[in-house]
């Protein structure tokens, strides 16, 4: 019993997943009906048979039983062994100490010699092989030692400083052997004083008198030790090796085929086999190499479960719980709002630690707003309230009054939702927004601002820009968010203490310094990887349109009166070398549907990788480079390029990188001149500029006509400008199914 608690104790503890325990290694049921005693370590001292039975560790329990029913006790001479090795300090000197930091470096050479072998061989004939793998989890509470002068103490008596009750000698110190026969000790303290090492070196003189085991290394040469009553038998040699494979004839010329052994019963088939059935076997002492398996027996069946599945079924009922409180809270929300709830469930804490600008508090102030673990006592009335002078009289909140419905609240979110209102937010509903911190849709008055400073970028610095701005935007409506949240919070706590100041113009007043803040940061860091000067022109921009204090209103319809309209197609050969633009741009009158044309271009290009979407975004940016240089505003495009108008439409650039360069390009200039709408039309409603695309395909030359003083160029043009009257009425008609670039359903 006290083998399987040392056993089970090491798997329990520290076995890995390829483990075992051995069942069998106490005795060999098949010769003896009962079991011999067990050797684990020498008993120094006779164990008192009274007392309680049971103790608090496994290993002390055992070595209680093993006492009592006449386990392996203390040789007679126990004593005078251990006495008579410490006289030997007298002629070789002590055992040799030396401190490198955390290790101690331990010469045995002085203790080593006939006395220590006499030792050793006498307790190998009384109790057999010595396991020194089970010495590590000796009970240092329990455990009794001699002295040099032959007195019994116990290591926590005796170096209360290091061994407390309750641990075991592997928590103390560990140590391997070295290849001159000396060993390395390292202390586990925290902290390894001059007095701690006093006591380790204590210990482990201690330690060596009692088990001169240690000055041999902790290897077993594998040898089988069997006993036979046969005085005729010829003693065969055989051996274990470190796979756990049987060999026999270790010492012989001839190899044999190993056996795999798995337990100590194997191990008496293997010998009982080699010796012959002339010869019996009475008895195989528990080997080192099997009795250091650990496994498990389940019925009949070993269990070979890994223990990572146990780890895993260990998690399922905490995680189980955690769902259900989760999913209880996210139906408290949707019973407040669902617009909120929709925002809540939205918001990860992923999504949080990815808001620049925020520390520590607020991203657990947030975390806590979305589990609903802040509370709402007021310690002003001693009960659940809200502390402003205008819920005083609610008798039952929540958290959707407190950071929406509250009229502090409402003062708070008008100072950020009037800022992007005047940047050109186009929407009434702002609240799913808020609380997921992610705003649907790009601000027309940052893409215009922005877009005019990119246009006059060269293209390389246009491509190198590439998405940059839409996630400066987006970031700034993550901290603005989140600073409006943070700032309700810091509003009613204020109320707790009465030096605090709790006025509207001290809070509001915050916000919009740390929402200033805020925004510097937030596109300084998106737009670090930018030339200083245009960082810190376009930064300067965003801060600024998203400054102002205006409260705005939303415009639903665009006014009247004319409109310009760009119209592109693209055309591409089949090798890829060459592609060719056609473009038109016409100002149309919205109400009677006249127009007038003003520009008309029909480019051929040549190079690699001339797609036909590549052509179409060039043709595209010809149109909107002529409405920013005349100044055009309320420009609206229409091309027959379906995935050209749904890339513009998202904001999202194709995954091929030799054509996000154009696209970028197009985009830029279509945030400086702020396109209204974007129309994909099928082909047939866009003759004039797959017409001109063709022209130039055809013909291999590029023409622009400006359709100002140059009335005879035009006749000339009068052939491919036939169908332009049908293009404009069809575009009118679709204004109906347009998708507006302010309001588009994109994520910033």
């Amino acid at each position: 019993m006290a083998l399987a608690a040392v056993t089970v104790n090491v798997w329990a503890i520290e076995a890995d997943t390829g483990a075992k325990i051995v069942g069998d290694v106490v005795g060999n049921p098949v010769v003896k009906p009962v079991a011999d005693s067990i050797y684990i370590t020498p008993r120094h001292t006779a164990a008192q048979n009274q007392g309680k039975l049971m103790h608090d560790t496994l290993w002390a329990t055992g070595m209680k039983i093993c006492a009592i029913h006449s386990g392996a006790g203390p040789l007679p001479g126990k004593r005078d062994m251990v006495r008579a090795l410490g006289r030997m300090e007298y002629f070789k000197g002590k055992v040799g100490l030396q401190w490198r930091g955390r290790r101690l470096l331990v010469n045995m050479k002085p203790m080593m010699g006939p006395l220590c072998d006499q030792y050793i061989s006498t307790e190998i004939t009384a109790h057999g092989t010595f396991i020194t793998e089970w010495l590590p989890y000796v009970d240092l509470a329990t455990v009794r030692l001699y002295t040099a002068t032959g007195r019994v103490v116990t290591p926590t008596s005796q170096f209360k400083l290091i061994c407390t009750p309750g641990q075991q000698l592997r928590d103390v110190i560990h140590w391997k052997w070295m290849d001159n026969g000396g060993l390395v000790v390292t202390a586990l303290a925290r902290k390894v004083s001059k007095p701690v090492q006093r006591k380790i070196g204590g210990l482990i003189r201690l330690l060596l008198l009692n088990y001169p085991q240690l000055s041999r290394r902790g290897e077993h040469t594998g040898a089988v030790t069997y006993f036979t009553k046969d005085d005729t038998h010829v003693p065969v040699t055989c051996q274990v090796t470190a796979d756990i494979h049987f060999l026999s004839n270790a010492q012989g010329s001839e190899a044999t085929e190993p056996v795999t052994l798995e337990s100590h019963r194997d191990l008496v088939a293997a010998m009982q086999s080699e010796v012959g059935s002339t010869t019996t076997i009475t008895e195989v002492l528990p080997h080192p190499r099997l009795a250091r398996l650990v496994c498990l027996w389940a019925g009949k069946r070993r269990w070979k479960t890994p223990r990572r599945i146990f780890k895993a079924k260990l998690r399922i009922r905490a995680e189980a719980k955690g769902t259900v409180i989760a999913a209880t809270r996210q139906g408290r929300w949707a019973g407040m709002s669902k617009d909120a709830a929709a925002g809540i469930t939205a918001l990860a804490w992923k999504r949080i630690r990815r808001v620049v600008g925020l520390n520590p508090w607020g991203e657990q102030i947030l975390l806590r707003i979305k589990h609903q673990a802040v509370s709402l006592c007021n310690p002003v009335t001693a009960g659940l309230g809200c502390p402003h002078a205008d819920c005083v009289r609610l008798d039952r909140i929540d958290l959707h009054h407190v950071f929406w419905g509250c009229p502090a609240a409402t003062e708070l979110r008008a100072s950020l939702i009037n800022r992007w209102k005047s940047a050109g937010v186009k929407r009434t509903d702002f609240e799913e927004a808020i609380f997921s911190l992610t705003l649907q849709g790009t601000p027309t008055g940052i893409a215009r601002a922005t877009g005019r400073i990119v246009a006059e970028l060269p293209e390389d610095q246009i491509e190198e820009l590439g998405d940059a701005i839409e996630k400066a935007t987006a970031r700034c409506w993550s901290i603005g968010a989140a600073q409006y949240l943070l700032a309700v919070w810091r509003w009613r706590v204020a109320f707790f203490d009465d030096q605090n100041d709790v006025s509207p113009a001290c809070h509001v007043a915050g916000l919009a310094n740390r929402l200033r803040t805020g925004h510097r940061d937030v596109t300084q860091d998106c737009l670090a990887h930018l030339p200083p000067q245009l960082c810190d022109r376009i930064s300067s921009v965003i801060c600024t349109v998203l400054g102002a204090e205006w409260a705005g209103h939303d415009h639903a319809v665009p006014r009247g009166g004319y409109c310009y309209l760009v119209a592109f197609a693209g055309r591409s050969a089949t090798t890829g070398m060459r592609g060719s633009s056609g473009t038109v741009v016409v100002k149309v009158h919205q109400g009677t549907g006249d127009f007038l044309l003003l520009f008309a271009s029909s480019i051929c290009y040549a190079g690699q990788a001339l797609a036909q979407q590549r052509a179409s975004q060039l043709g595209l940016l010809q149109g909107l480079r002529r409405c920013s240089t005349h100044f055009w505003s309320e420009v609206h495009v229409m091309g027959d390029h379906a995935d050209v108008i749904r890339q513009h439409t998202t904001r999202k650039p194709p995954k091929a990188q030799t054509l996000k360069g154009a696209f970028w390009r197009a985009r830029r200039a279509a945030d400086a001149v702020a396109v209204t709408s974007w129309t994909a039309q099928p082909r047939e409603y866009n003759r004039t500029a797959t017409e001109l695309a063709r022209v130039a395909q055809e013909s291999q030359q590029s023409t622009q006509w400006i359709g100002t003083g140059q009335q005879d160029e035009g006749r000339k043009w009068s052939g491919v400008m036939t169908s332009l009257t049908q293009d404009v009425q069809q575009w009118l008609q679709a204004q109906e199914t347009t998708t507006t670039s302010a309001v588009a359903a994109v994520q910033v």
